[in-house]
């Protein structure tokens, strides 16, 4: 006995909502519309944060890849760095030489 109460309660406010929406198509259009805007948005900035952060790395291993970088040095007033340009000269000689990783690669970071 209570559900169907319930039921006739919410049935008797979607059909007052459904009057109203009709009487002011206008409002109705610019309600559907920010759903939409903002359902979409969510679901495009969720699909990025899932894709980039969330979801784990496609490798067998991914807690043992590591970044390699060239130092220069501090030399003649100029502070060291360890953030040299790699050219792919230089990594095919560290490629050849090391003998630590099993497999060495270049990408490129996000600016």
């Amino acid at each position: 006995m209570r559900v169907t109460k319930y039921l006739d309660g919410l049935n008797q406010d979607f059909r007052y909502a459904a009057r109203g929406l009709s009487r002011r198509p206008g409002f109705t259009g610019v309600a559907v519309l920010t759903l939409a805007i903002g359902i979409g948005g969510t679901t495009a900035i969720f699909s990025a944060v899932n894709a980039l952060l969330l979801r784990p790395l496609p490798y067998a291993a991914p807690e043992q890849l590591m970044t390699v970088s060239l130092t220069m040095p501090a030399h003649g007033g100029l502070r060291a760095r360890d953030d040299m340009v790699w050219s792919y000269p230089k990594y095919a000689v560290f490629r050849d030489a090391q003998s630590v990783f099993s497999n060495v690669s270049l990408y490129t970071p996000p600016q």
